[in-house]
């Protein structure tokens, strides 16, 4: 499967109307979601395991000692890349207190296993602006040993990312801005999902 083949199925199956704000407050009119209890249903099957190995294919490029995946969408993204990866990693686990959207670690011993290591891959669902990458960074110690971003769905502009400070990977990209018109080439699509309305 070719990186646009990838992208399609990934839109087909994760892209739709939506009418609120994303996790940086920014309102938005469309979402893509491949969190991944969404990804992991038997009727994605084929992508599911697509997907996964290409993440494997990323992370492997960095030589990673853990991968951890970003709350709430990459966690079990990131369980099965530490499961299907080549070579063992550890795989702490992260979460996001909903109330004041900080991360932090799960449990104290996953703070314990990330703290031994030196060199970890942060895993992302769908790359944006970056502002929940930046939240992960800030937890105390991590930043230093993450060496690299990687994703999904890149569906970022470019002049709103945030930085990041290191590589920032994708299996596929496109620029959905969050709010779009009839000028974009997905507005056909997030106007049949919305039920033939603009």
């Amino acid at each position: 499967m070719n990186r646009q083949e990838l992208r399609g199925q990934l839109l087909e199956i994760g892209f739709g109307p939506y009418n609120g704000q994303f996790t940086d407050n920014q309102p938005a009119n469309n979402k893509l979601n491949l969190d991944y209890e969404n990804l992991n249903q038997e009727q994605h099957a084929e992508l599911h395991d697509e997907v996964v190995s290409r993440l494997c294919g990323l992370a492997e490029m960095f030589e990673p000692e853990f991968v951890i995946g970003v709350p709430n969408g990459a966690i079990g993204l990131a369980q099965a890349v530490a499961v299907h990866y080549s070579g063992f990693v550890y795989n702490p686990f992260l979460k996001k207190d909903e109330s004041s959207k900080t991360v932090g670690y799960a449990t104290p011993l996953d703070q314990e296993v990330a703290e031994e290591l030196s060199c970890g891959v942060l895993i992302e669902d769908v790359l944006n602006r970056r502002s929940t990458t930046q939240r992960v960074l800030r937890i105390p110690g991590l930043a230093p040993k993450i060496v690299a971003v990687i994703g999904i769905f890149d569906r970022s502009v470019p002049s709103e990312r945030k930085p990041v400070g290191r590589p920032v990977r994708s299996l596929v990209s496109m620029e959905i801005p969050a709010i779009i018109d009839e000028e974009h080439e997905l507005w056909g699509m997030l106007v049949s999902r919305n039920g033939g309305s603009s």
